[in-house]
């Protein structure tokens, strides 16, 4: 009685173990995520290479490390959250935040800008282009206005 409750108790554990490989394997070769998304972005995809193409091609238009960037991209907050932290990756020698959006008025904790990442998205006509390309470009508030302030 023990060796045929033993062998069906093997069949099952392989069994068991068969399924959660097989289940493993297909959710690695056909993933339900969008890797176009920001928050599924690993370090050498498309998305990311574009981004960070682009951020080497805009870092001799930045102002002297340690300067205050924002970044201004499109799509939800979530997405825009995560572009930001691809860009710190990026450009440790910075201080990045996200661009207030639809308002860009001071607010506490706010800190005066010194250039805005504008990336696949149009800018804001309160600010000045110092560097485009066809993916975005690099941006100063213009002189004098006060209102343009990025949270940390």
């Amino acid at each position: 009685m023990r060796r045929p409750l033993l062998a069906l108790l093997l069949v099952w554990a392989l069994g068991a173990c068969a399924l959660e490989l097989y289940r493993s394997w297909w959710l690695w070769h056909h993933h339900p995520w969008d890797a176009s998304q920001p928050s599924a972005w690993r370090i050498h995809g498309e998305a990311p290479d574009d981004l960070h193409r682009f951020l080497t091609a805009a870092r001799p238009h930045l102002p002297p490390p340690g300067s205050h960037l924002a970044t201004l991209t499109e799509g939800p907050d979530d997405e825009r959250f995560f572009r930001r932290l691809w860009t710190q990756y990026w450009l440790p020698e910075y201080r990045v935040g996200l661009m207030p959006e639809p308002a860009m008025s001071k607010h506490d904790g706010a800190t005066e800008l010194d250039a805005v990442l504008v990336y696949g998205t149009q800018p804001s006509p309160e600010l000045e282009p110092m560097w485009r390309n066809a993916a975005g470009g690099v941006y100063r508030v213009r002189p004098g206005d006060a209102s343009v302030s990025v949270s940390p």
